[in-house]
Protein backbone atom coordinates (compact mmCIF):
# COMPACT_ATOMS: atom_id res chain seq x y z
CA UNK A 1 0.00 0.00 0.00
CA UNK A 2 1.13 2.95 -1.05
CA UNK A 3 1.42 6.23 0.84
CA UNK A 4 0.65 9.61 -0.14
CA UNK A 5 4.11 11.13 -0.41
CA UNK A 6 4.68 14.85 -2.05
CA UNK A 7 8.36 16.59 -2.70
CA UNK A 8 8.09 19.93 -1.97
CA UNK A 9 8.93 22.13 -4.85
CA UNK A 10 12.32 23.41 -6.07
CA UNK A 11 11.64 26.98 -4.54
CA UNK A 12 10.53 25.67 -1.00
CA UNK A 13 13.01 23.10 -0.76
CA UNK A 14 16.75 23.34 -1.39
CA UNK A 15 17.25 19.19 -2.07
CA UNK A 16 14.47 18.97 -4.38
CA UNK A 17 15.39 17.03 -7.24
CA UNK A 18 15.71 18.73 -10.83
CA UNK A 19 17.90 17.76 -13.85
CA UNK A 20 19.93 20.65 -13.96
CA UNK A 21 22.62 19.86 -12.41
CA UNK A 22 22.75 15.60 -14.06
CA UNK A 23 21.70 17.59 -17.58
CA UNK A 24 24.91 19.97 -17.30
CA UNK A 25 26.97 16.86 -16.45
CA UNK A 26 26.13 14.94 -19.27
CA UNK A 27 27.14 17.56 -21.76
CA UNK A 28 29.99 18.17 -19.85
CA UNK A 29 31.10 14.32 -20.08
CA UNK A 30 30.48 13.95 -24.02
CA UNK A 31 32.25 17.61 -24.66
CA UNK A 32 34.80 15.75 -22.46
CA UNK A 33 35.56 12.37 -24.76
CA UNK A 34 35.51 14.93 -27.57
CA UNK A 35 38.35 16.86 -26.22
CA UNK A 36 40.16 14.03 -25.25
CA UNK A 37 39.99 12.19 -28.30
CA UNK A 38 40.99 15.29 -30.23
CA UNK A 39 44.26 15.84 -27.82
CA UNK A 40 45.04 11.86 -27.51
CA UNK A 41 46.18 11.98 -31.05
CA UNK A 42 42.76 10.11 -32.87
CA UNK A 43 41.26 11.72 -35.56
CA UNK A 44 38.16 13.90 -33.90
CA UNK A 45 34.89 14.17 -36.34
CA UNK A 46 31.30 15.21 -34.64
CA UNK A 47 30.14 11.64 -34.93
CA UNK A 48 32.25 11.34 -32.06
CA UNK A 49 30.02 13.69 -29.28
CA UNK A 50 26.94 11.73 -31.28
CA UNK A 51 27.89 8.69 -30.70
CA UNK A 52 28.87 9.34 -26.93
CA UNK A 53 25.56 11.17 -26.71
CA UNK A 54 23.34 8.29 -27.78
CA UNK A 55 24.98 5.82 -25.89
CA UNK A 56 24.96 7.33 -22.57
CA UNK A 57 21.29 8.01 -23.52
CA UNK A 58 20.50 4.71 -24.28
CA UNK A 59 22.74 2.91 -21.09
CA UNK A 60 21.15 5.83 -18.70
CA UNK A 61 17.02 4.86 -19.82
CA UNK A 62 18.53 1.00 -19.88
CA UNK A 63 19.55 1.66 -15.95
CA UNK A 64 16.18 3.19 -15.28
CA UNK A 65 14.13 0.55 -16.78
CA UNK A 66 16.06 -1.81 -14.60
CA UNK A 67 15.99 0.10 -11.41
CA UNK A 68 12.09 0.88 -12.36
CA UNK A 69 11.15 -3.00 -12.66
CA UNK A 70 13.29 -3.72 -9.58
CA UNK A 71 10.93 -1.46 -7.83
CA UNK A 72 7.64 -2.78 -9.63
CA UNK A 73 8.74 -6.23 -8.03
CA UNK A 74 9.29 -4.96 -4.40
CA UNK A 75 7.14 -2.17 -4.26
CA UNK A 76 8.39 0.72 -1.95
CA UNK A 77 5.61 2.08 0.42
CA UNK A 78 6.70 5.08 -0.71
CA UNK A 79 6.50 5.87 -4.59
CA UNK A 80 9.44 6.63 -6.76
CA UNK A 81 9.27 9.01 -9.44
CA UNK A 82 10.55 8.16 -13.23
CA UNK A 83 12.00 11.52 -13.58
CA UNK A 84 13.22 11.21 -9.81
CA UNK A 85 15.14 8.16 -10.73
CA UNK A 86 16.48 9.15 -14.10
CA UNK A 87 17.63 12.63 -11.97
CA UNK A 88 19.66 10.63 -9.13
CA UNK A 89 21.00 8.26 -11.63
CA UNK A 90 22.43 10.52 -13.89
CA UNK A 91 24.15 12.16 -11.37
CA UNK A 92 26.66 9.96 -12.21
CA UNK A 93 27.92 12.13 -15.17
CA UNK A 94 29.15 14.38 -12.49
CA UNK A 95 31.30 12.09 -11.25
CA UNK A 96 32.60 10.27 -14.76
CA UNK A 97 33.38 14.21 -15.88
CA UNK A 98 35.62 14.45 -12.40
CA UNK A 99 37.13 11.64 -12.90
CA UNK A 100 38.46 12.12 -16.55
CA UNK A 101 39.25 15.26 -15.57
CA UNK A 102 41.44 13.94 -13.07
CA UNK A 103 43.14 11.20 -15.20
CA UNK A 104 44.39 14.04 -17.16
CA UNK A 105 46.20 15.94 -14.71
CA UNK A 106 46.64 13.71 -12.16
CA UNK A 107 49.13 11.01 -11.75
CA UNK A 108 47.89 7.15 -12.21
CA UNK A 109 47.95 6.28 -8.34
CA UNK A 110 46.05 9.61 -7.48
CA UNK A 111 43.64 8.84 -10.45
CA UNK A 112 42.61 5.74 -8.97
CA UNK A 113 41.97 7.16 -5.55
CA UNK A 114 40.04 9.92 -6.92
CA UNK A 115 37.95 6.83 -9.03
CA UNK A 116 37.69 4.67 -5.95
CA UNK A 117 36.47 8.08 -3.84
CA UNK A 118 33.74 9.42 -6.31
CA UNK A 119 32.74 5.65 -6.93
CA UNK A 120 31.91 5.61 -3.62
CA UNK A 121 30.26 8.51 -2.94
CA UNK A 122 27.78 8.01 -5.93
CA UNK A 123 26.79 4.74 -4.62
CA UNK A 124 26.45 6.05 -1.39
CA UNK A 125 24.44 8.96 -2.15
CA UNK A 126 22.13 6.62 -4.33
CA UNK A 127 21.53 3.98 -1.12
CA UNK A 128 20.55 6.85 0.91
CA UNK A 129 18.35 8.73 -1.63
CA UNK A 130 16.44 5.11 -2.62
CA UNK A 131 16.95 3.72 0.97
CA UNK A 132 13.87 6.44 2.03
CA UNK A 133 11.56 5.02 -0.53
CA UNK A 134 11.49 1.81 2.11
CA UNK A 135 11.57 3.51 5.51
CA UNK A 136 9.50 1.34 8.01
CA UNK A 137 10.40 -1.90 5.87
CA UNK A 138 12.15 -4.94 6.99
CA UNK A 139 12.21 -6.82 3.48
CA UNK A 140 15.43 -8.48 3.58
CA UNK A 141 15.41 -8.95 -0.44
CA UNK A 142 14.43 -5.66 -0.56
CA UNK A 143 17.93 -4.22 0.90
CA UNK A 144 19.96 -6.48 -1.28
CA UNK A 145 18.47 -4.91 -4.50
CA UNK A 146 19.17 -1.57 -2.83
CA UNK A 147 22.49 -2.58 -1.97
CA UNK A 148 23.22 -3.94 -6.02
CA UNK A 149 21.81 -1.11 -7.64
CA UNK A 150 24.52 1.25 -5.11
Amino acid sequence: PATNYNYLTAVDDINAPDMYIPLMAFITYVLLVGFITGIGGLNFSPEILVATGSSCMVLTLLEMLFLRLGFYVFTPPRPVYSLDLLCFISYKFFHTSVIMLTRLVLMRWLYVCVWLALAASHGFFLLQTLKLHWQGSNDQKQMVFLYLVA
